[in-house]
């Protein structure tokens, strides 16, 4: 008696939709979910009696692609994120997220405590979670960092609430730094300022050489502009664009584009007024990354070097800088190939620092300034200062290519920085641990 079954019993109540776990669609949609819901047939027939029919089963699918374009990314800053998990404990929504074979049709079935780097709170975090609980909890916890080679040390607050009508729960989780953010608001219509739109200007190829090298994260800022990683081709698409219509178009992001000519400004001033002034010493490139997506490298030739990713969002030394309060050193990451090791030393050694301001009282971090440090120079300023020009034991010898020390400066990674052996320079961006096992 199918139609005496509690499902049908219970009528709408019972209708409450059930969705599969994670797996990768058949026709390239990506990682989707499918929700599926029971059919009957409720009618009666001419003596009253209600039919004993199940019609089947009806299904939809959804896209987390398109749930994720329904929620705001920008608005929680770099390391902030939102994630979501179902009855067992698994991730629905998650940064970490990446399935390892791309083409199995198997269920993509990740803990959230695999997720993350797991403790104690984290593991009550999950249970509240699968309970249907409301909850807020601020953890000190591990990150790993966005191209996997780093952990760090950060503050988070968790944010949970279940969803209604599923048996799903949803959770923000901020770093202090995204409690609040910058919203610029420009009064004037680009179409119509643009003659005197000194923002605009600063981005525009033609102004590389006095305003520096200008990368534009690939963001979907107006309809008909697609996301490239063809920086050219994509700026000179927006400038395009942005000559047609006025960032309060319904067809545009209006908050995007003008935190984006906001950046535009200040970081062009930066260079005009300050650095274009200064003498290199020792320094191959000075750069500042945005929230808004404006990375300006000085001066041009620089720029035209540059590997970081020009989405700031996922630009590891960006992130990494928002979670630290002291210097990020970075070196050029070598494949395990150990390729072009001439082209690695020559690329410099990467600092950065994120930039911290207060409005109101309400801590922003709406930047990471920067330089590329030349090698050689390092190397030799390195030397001399570790050298100890009083102490005549070997141990002081640090000068360079001693025959009795090996002087190195790791990074928190323990990969190498610098050296004072010139066959070790090729090895800078190398676990320590493979060069020297010992």
């Amino acid at each position: 008696d199918v139609l005496g079954r509690p499902m049908v019993l219970a009528g709408v109540k019972a209708k409450q939709v059930q969705w599969t776990n994670v797996y990768l669609d058949a026709l390239e949609l990506g990682l989707v979910i499918t929700g599926t819901l029971p059919v009957f047939n409720l009618t009666k027939d001419a003596s009253g009696n209600q039919n004993q029919l199940i019609l089947g089963v009806m299904g939809i699918d959804v896209s987390l692609e398109d749930v994720k374009r329904l929620t705001p990314r920008y608005t929680l800053g770099p390391n902030g994120y939102y994630f979501a998990i179902d009855p067992n404990g698994y991730v629905l929504l998650h940064p970490n997220l990446q399935p390892k074979n791309p083409k199995s049709q198997e269920p993509v079935t990740l803990d959230f405590l695999d997720a993350e780097l797991e403790n104690e709170i984290k593991v009550e975090i999950r249970h509240s979670m699968i309970e249907g609980e409301n909850g807020e909890k601020t953890v000190h916890t591990l990150i790993k960092s966005y191209d996997e080679r780093y952990i760090d040390k950060g503050i988070r607050t968790y944010t949970w609430t279940p969803v209604n009508g599923t048996d799903y729960s949803l959770a923000s989780v901020l770093p202090p730094s995204s409690t609040y953010y910058i919203k610029a608001k420009l009064e004037e219509a680009i179409t119509q300022a643009k003659p005197k739109y000194k923002d605009l200007e600063s981005i525009m190829p033609d102004n590389f050489d006095t305003s520096g090298y200008v990368y534009v994260a690939p963001r979907e800022y107006c309809n008909g502009l697609t996301p490239s990683n063809n920086n050219t081709a994509f700026l000179e698409s927006f400038i395009h664009l942005i000559d047609r219509q006025t960032p309060n178009s319904p067809n545009c992001k209006t908050d995007l584009i003008n935190n984006l000519l906001l950046d535009a400004g200040f970081t062009s001033e930066l260079v005009t007024k300050y650095w274009s002034k200064q003498k290199p010493d020792g320094v191959l490139a000075r750069f500042v990354a945005t929230d808004g997506g404006i990375t300006r490298i000085y001066p041009k030739r620089a720029g035209e070097e540059w590997t970081a990713n020009p989405e700031t969002y996922e630009a590891s030394y960006y992130k990494r800088s928002l979670n630290n309060n002291f210097y990020i050193f970075t070196a050029p990451y070598i494949n395990k190939t150990w390729d072009g090791i001439q082209s690695s030393a020559e690329s410099g050694i990467m600092a950065s620092r994120a930039v911290e301001i207060k409005v109101d009282r309400k801590t922003l971090m709406p930047a990471v300034l920067g330089v590329k440090i030349d090698v050689n120079a390092w190397m030799e300023n390195f030397t001399r200062i570790a050298s100890n020009s009083k102490c005549f034991a070997e141990i002081c010898d640090c000068t360079k290519n001693s025959k009795h020390l090996d002087c190195v400066i790791l990074d928190d990674g323990g990969f190498l920085l610098m050296s004072n052996q010139d066959e070790y320079i090729g090895k800078i961006g190398k676990f320590f641990g493979e060069i020297d096992p010992r």
